[in-house]
């Protein structure tokens, strides 16, 4: 990397001149392609569902390499390597390089240790939420030159768990027991957006690694979109269930999200003024001139199928603020 970012011209001579590809490196580029072609042609068509192999191969770095102007030799069978000390970290949920090639890469070296991260991504050490890939490099150079053994991983709840399928029509939301029909179903598809935006939110601060700019906006699955500022969160109809639109300002004190009135509209939902926010649990209003006060920890949030439920509203209805600093 340079300062930070990926040197793509650097990382396309390391894989066009190191790996190992179906075509005689020698070869004009178009026999090349053919050749590769040809031979993810001949392979299983189950090694690539549910895609095709011209996907996969579309996918690959082989189009690229295919036209790579060196013709060095291709590079030497795998064999053992040196017994060097190693420490291969892993994240579980890496698909850009799956855990099955840490395990082949640490099978040639002798005694190389490898730690598969759970709940965890590409980029190991940028990505753990936990300390246990931080803590394994401390034992590992902390055993001097021989490397130190390190622990595995401890079970650890994953902090977040796939969501489930996203209501596509407000028909398909279970109201709650204390406000039944149309009002209850909009009730809980305005609770969903809420924690939808949640969730955006906190995963662009993830992402960029510190506390994101005033003006930062973002856009609601069904229109409508979310802008925060120092002073406010602002809505404008955020829309996360078709036909179900939220505009709203929620002040901002002392970093913390306070409550707001928020205004419901859209083609499918029952108009009128939920109430929630700061740091209180329930979520009182009027829906179709149907007013309540409902604790927010007894409303079970929207599900599709089979999927999981959104996680405990109680506890959502105290992150909400926080997440949207």
């Amino acid at each position: 990397e340079v300062n930070g970012e990926i040197d793509d011209a650097l990382n396309a001579t390391t894989l066009c001149e190191e790996s190992p590809f179906p075509f005689s490196r020698d070869a004009p580029a178009a026999t090349r392609m053919s050749e590769a072609l040809a031979f993810v042609n001949a392979q299983p068509a189950s090694d690539f569902y549910p895609f095709n192999a011209q996907t996969a191969l579309a996918d690959s770095i082989i189009p690229d390499c295919a036209r790579w102007p060196d013709a060095s030799p291709a590079p030497p069978p795998e064999s053992t390597l040196p017994n060097v000390p190693t420490l291969i970290l892993s994240g579980a949920q890496d698909l850009r390089t799956p855990t099955s090639l840490a395990r082949g890469v640490a099978a040639l070296i002798p005694d190389a240790q490898l730690l598969v991260v759970p709940f965890t991504g590409h980029s190991v050490l940028g990505s753990d939420l936990s300390d246990c890939s931080a803590l394994a490099v401390q034992d590992f150079f902390a055993g001097g030159v021989g490397g130190g053994r390190i622990q595995p991983c401890k079970p650890t709840p994953n902090p977040f768990p796939p969501t489930p399928l996203t209501p596509t029509k407000l028909d398909y939301i279970r109201p709650p027991a204390q406000l039944a029909g149309r009002p209850g179903k909009t009730l809980v598809a305005v609770l969903d957006t809420l924690v939808d935006l949640d969730r955006q939110v906190i995963a662009a601060t993830l992402q960029a690694d510190e506390e994101l700019p005033s003006g930062s906006s973002f856009g609601g699955l069904c229109g409508g979109y979310a802008k925060l500022t120092r002073k406010a969160a602002i809505l404008e109809d955020f829309s996360f269930v078709p036909g179900v639109q939220l505009t709203a300002t929620f002040p901002v004190r002392d970093g913390r999200l306070q409550a707001a009135d928020i205004s419901i509209s859209g083609a499918q939902a029952s108009p009128g003024i939920v109430r929630f926010g700061g740091s209180s649990t329930r979520v009182i209003g009027a829906l179709d001139s149907k007013h309540f006060d409902i604790d927010v920890a007894k409303v079970r949030l929207s599900r599709v199928g089979a999927g999981g439920e959104w996680p405990s509203l109680a506890t959502i209805s105290a992150q909400l603020p926080r997440g949207l600093r």
